[in-house]
Order: C-alpha cells, then sequence, then structure tokens
C-alpha cells in the first residue's frame, strides 16, 4: 500500500475575523473565473481582518504585511501557527483538503483545545456564531484543497461578491418511489446544541411490492437508494438483527444496484429492514444569534424481485456475524485479505472510511488496484476471487515523547502499540480513565474508544463533559479507535457476496 507521510514540526496561529463585510468590486487575482478565495479574501479578511487585529502591527499572532489576496493566502495555507498548544499537536492555519486540521476553522468556530487561545474575533464566542455562512464558505475551500482560483463545491454563497451569513440547512425532497419496491422513511430527529452528533435507528417492514409481496412469501432486494438530510455523515442499511449492512453511504445518497447481474439479497417473510443514521450538527437555523440545530431525515428505496439467479449476503468475518471493519491504529496502515466462501464466488464491495483516513485501498486477487486514494469511497467494484483491503489512518495520538507532555503525557508504554505516526495528524479528545494514559486504547491493543470530550479542557473537571464518566474526570489527547459516533474513527469493507 501506498503511504504519503508529511512531517510537521509546529503549528497554530491567531487570525481574528472581525464583522461581515461586503466587497463591491471584482477582482481577477490572475484567475480566469470568479474564485471562492477570492470572496473569503476580499470580502471577510482583507476587509475586517487586517484593520480588526492582523494588519502589519502585529496584534493576533498572525500579521499580515501585504492586506492582499496573495499576502492573506502566504499567511495561511501550508503555514505552522505560532501558538504552541495548537502546532505541538500538528495543526496547520489552513490544512488543505484537512478542515479538521485547520486551525483557522478552529479559532473560527470557537472548537479550541486547552491552552489554544481565544476565538475569532476575539472577545466573542466565534465568527460561527455571527456568520456560519461564512464559515461554511471557509470550510468548504479547504475541503476542496485551498485553491487560489476557481469555484468549489459545497460553496453556499458561489458568487464571490456576496458572502450570505445565515446558514439554514436545505430541505430534504422525497425522492420518487420505485416502481419496482417500497419506499422506507426513516424516523426523523433533531440534534441541538451542544451536542456535536446523533444517530437514530428505525426499523421498518418491507411489506407488499408490485414485483413481490415480503408479508406473504421471500423476496429478494435487488438494489437500495438511500437519499439522506444535508449534515449526514452515514447511512447504513441492514436486515433487521443483523450487524452485517446491505449498504453503506458515505454521506447523504447511494445507488446500489444488483439487478443488473441477477443477483438479490434474500429477506424472509414479514423479515424488516433496519436504517441507521448519523448527522453531524453542523447547520444554523433561525434569527440571530442562531440556533445550532440539525435535522436528519433519510428515505431508502428498496428495489423487490420474486426470484433471482444468486443469492448475496453482506460481507462478513470469519465469525460470520459482522461486517469487516477495519479497526483504526492511532496512526498507521491497517487491512487484511478477505476471500468468497467459494472460490468461484463473487462480490460487489467498497471501502468506506471517515474523514480521518488518508487513502484506502483494494486490490483484486492478482493484485491489480481496484480503488485507491479516496477517504470516501461511495462506489463498489465488481471483484472475484480474494480481496486484499487496507486503510491508512490517522486517527489522533501522536506517540509518546515526541511532543510535550502536556499534549501527550508521560506514559510511554504505548509507543510501541501506535505504528508508524506523522506529526500532522489530528489530535482526538476524550476523558481519561487512568493518569497519564492516553484515553482509549489503540486498535492494536484491542480496546474501545474514549467518551469523546466536546468541551475541550485539560483542567481537572468542574463542568466539561467528563463529569458522568468514571476515572480522572480530565479531557485529554486519546487513542479513540473506531466506534459508534461520527467523531469515531473506523475504515469498512462493505458489500455483498454470492
Amino acid at each position: 500500500m501506498k503511504r504519503t507521510l508529511r512531517t510537521v514540526a509546529g503549528y497554530a496561529a491567531g487570525v481574528s475575523l472581525a464583522l461581515l463585510c461586503f466587497h463591491s468590486e471584482a477582482r481577477a487575482h490572475g484567475c480566469s473565473t470568479a474564485s471562492a478565495w477570492e470572496g473569503i479574501s476580499s470580502n471577510i479578511l482583507e476587509m475586517s481582518c487586517f484593520s480588526g487585529c492582523h494588519g502589519s502591527s502585529g496584534n493576533g499572532g498572525m500579521p499580515v504585511s501585504i492586506n492582499t489576496d496573495e499576502g492573506w493566502y502566504a499567511a495561511l495555507v501550508d503555514r505552522v501557527p505560532v501558538n504552541t498548544a495548537a502546532s505541538g499537536v500538528g495543526k496547520l492555519r489552513v490544512d488543505p483538503k484537512r478542515a479538521w486540521n485547520s486551525y483557522l476553522l478552529d479559532k473560527l468556530t470557537g472548537d479550541l483545545k486547552f491552552g489554544e487561545g481565544n476565538p475569532m474575533p476575539n472577545s466573542s464566542t466565534g465568527y460561527l456564531f455571527q456568520c456560519p455562512g461564512g464559515v461554511e464558505k471557509i470550510k468548504a475551500w479547504i475541503l476542496a484543497g485551498a485553491p487560489a482560483c476557481g469555484a468549489v463545491d459545497g460553496d453556499p454563497s458561489p458568487d464571490p461578491a456576496l458572502v450570505v451569513c445565515d446558514l439554514n440547512q436545505p430541505a430534504l425532497d422525497p425522492p420518487v418511489p420505485p416502481a419496482d419496491g417500497v419506499q422506507l422513511v426513516g424516523t426523523v430527529f433533531t440534534v441541538d446544541r451542544p451536542a456535536r452528533s446523533g444517530k437514530q435507528v428505525t426499523t421498518l417492514p418491507v411489506g407488499a411490492a408490485p414485483t413481490c409481496d415480503n408479508t406473504q412469501q421471500q423476496c429478494f432486494i435487488t438494489g437500495i437508494d438511500i437519499t439522506a438530510s444535508p449534515g449526514t455523515e452515514y447511512v447504513a442499511v441492514s436486515r433487521a438483527g443483523e450487524s452485517a449492512p446491505i449498504a453503506v453511504a458515505r454521506g447523504p445518497s447511494l445507488s446500489l444496484t444488483l439487478g443488473d447481474i441477477e443477483a438479490g439479497v434474500p429477506i424472509a417473510p414479514n423479515q424488516q429492514v433496519e436504517i441507521a443514521q448519523w448527522i453531524r450538527n453542523d447547520y444554523w437555523v433561525g434569527p440571530a444569534p442562531y440556533t445550532n440545530t440539525s435535522t436528519g431525515s433519510v428515505y431508502v428505496n428498496v428495489h423487490l424481485a420474486s426470484s433471482v439467479t444468486n443469492q448475496a449476503q453482506p460481507l462478513r468475518d470469519d465469525g460470520g456475524s459482522q461486517a469487516l471493519f477495519v479497526p483504526p491504529q492511532s496512526y498507521g496502515a491497517t487491512g487484511g485479505v478477505w476471500q468468497p466462501a467459494a472460490l468461484a464466488g463473487h462480490a460487489r464491495v467498497g471501502i468506506w472510511a471517515d474523514p480521518r483516513a488518508l487513502e484506502t485501498e483494494l486490490l483484486d486477487a492478482t493484485g491489480q488496484t481496484l480503488s485507491e486514494g479516496s477517504a470516501v469511497a461511495q462506489g463498489y467494484t465488481d471483484v472475484a476471487g480474494a480481496i486484499t483491503y487496507g486503510c491508512i489512518h490517522a486517527n489522533g495520538w501522536v506517540p509518546n515523547r515526541v511532543a510535550s507532555v502536556g499534549s501527550n503525557g508521560s506514559n510511554a508504554i504505548l509507543n510501541g502499540q501506535t505504528g508508524p505516526f506523522d506529526m500532522s495528524s489530528p489530535l482526538k479528545w476524550g476523558c481519561q480513565e487512568t493518569a497519564n494514559v492516553p484515553p482509549g486504547l489503540p486498535g492494536l491493543a484491542g480496546g474501545g474508544p474514549a467518551t469523546f470530550c466536546a468541551s475541550s479542557s485539560e483542567s481537572a473537571m468542574s463542568t466539561n463533559d467528563c463529569a458522568a464518566v468514571s476515572g480522572t474526570h480530565r479531557c485529554q489527547p486519546a487513542n479513540l479507535v473506531y466506534g459508534d459516533g461520527v467523531d469515531d474513527g473506523r475504515c469498512s469493507l462493505v458489500g455483498l457476496s454470492w
């Protein structure tokens, strides 16, 4: 498996965004078309931040000597911050394609760890509370690789002359029900601040369809279409009572079709289907000062047939009880080999990985690469015979004695369990169970995830998230392995075999 490692010596920077301004003059900056960066630089940074804190006087920890697009870009992109707490865990001011490792976003959202300074603007709770659309614009630009030119996907205000401050969650329009099956509707739920994420599991009967009546006979699921609300991290669809999913969507949509290869997943009479949806609380609704609420909803179109040539089953491990989950180390490569039950077996598979995965890889029996590189694989690949799969994962813990005691603790016992490391890997925080030992156990040690901390406080517990968790009641850098929340890590080989 290929590996791309980046070593970063330090991190963190101050950047204070004051009030949002609108810029009437569109400037080309050498770009042939209007760009997302132009809107961010001209309408937010140059108009508000330079005179507020970040002019050449040096206020705010990140002086910008030239108040231009080029000056701001040079000061932010791939630059190490001056804040030692942030730089000590590998953050960059703007880390292209890695929003979770971009200190600029932490400052704007107020999602700061102990010692990382105050939100921006200074003496505020964060620019996100003033202009969520502006922060979403910056986040979309970072996820797109922080390009100097061009529009980017996910930009809530693609016109560079305008930044929209309100960010209502887009409405979800129901898809057309399938002509050959049924439409299942997940239970609608909401996640309110301060919760970071939420999960809803809905179990529904398949019932009658024009092509097969599941209340009377065995049917075969020949396709699944998932349409979920914006903000959805992933959706898993499985037969009720089974942990191995039929299909997994990384994000709000997926279409999996089996009918074209004459295969289907058997579903017994009156057997139900389970839909699990995870959403991240990223949308701001209502009038100022905005209420951080996200709503989860999902539609699953299930295509049914009365008979098929091949009976497909979800991929399982050797024990036959669950899908193939690759438990990530804190940083390193994990993977394995999967062999269909029959030598002539066939499979339709894909690799699902959370945003902290740096690279995934899928090989066939001959060693030919079927897919690689994408940490958010949404398609399925047809394969025959053995499959080699793998995932390079940065799950948060930098080995002891690399960073300061304040960031990494002092226990060196876990050094041999964390594998190769990259100082630019993201840091995850959890409630500490034992003093001087990172919360949670590395995947190689067979441990489970620590309880996630949202309050971001290393100080002794008084009001933070660890009040009800046994242990030291401190929020510390953690070894969080795969778990059930959108802030936990996992790499999964998902799919069907027959």
